[in-house]
């Protein structure tokens, strides 16, 4: 009554229920093979097959941009991240300034603090800022 569901009569699990379809090198190989992965209808085939990039349309969305003060470690001075999402700055690593920007180097290499975290933070020069 319960084989199909890899029960057996007295509730206990079937110890061939998983092992049938495993292979022992990759428990996950099974999964990958099935048309449930491959199905050709997917985007990600449909992509593969026409070797062409699929087109997205992208919409400016009208919205805020935050600046915090991040306090800059043995020191009076802050330095200001803007942001149009502030909920990111949880994960922040360091904060980067354009090497360039006069404004900012007496600071770089610097450590300042990720405000709500109170955790210390390297401040560091790339060229991916933008100076303004």
């Amino acid at each position: 009554m319960f084989e199909h569901q890899g029960l057996s009569d007295n509730g206990n699990m079937d110890d061939n229920y998983y092992n049938d379809d495993m292979n022992d090198e990759n428990p996950y190989s099974t999964n990958f093979n099935d048309d449930y992965y491959n199905d050709d209808n997917s985007q990600y085939n449909e992509e593969q097959r026409n070797d062409q990039p699929v087109e997205v349309e992208y919409k400016e969305e009208p919205s805020h941009l935050w600046h915090i003060r991040y306090k800059i470690v043995d020191s009076d001075g802050y330095v200001e991240v803007a942001t149009t999402r502030p909920e990111t700055m949880l994960g922040d690593t360091a904060v980067a300034v354009h090497p360039d920007d006069e404004r900012y180097k007496n600071i770089v290499g610097k450590k300042c603090i990720l405000p709500i975290m109170n955790k210390e933070i390297p401040i560091i020069a790339d060229e991916f800022v933008e100076k303004e």
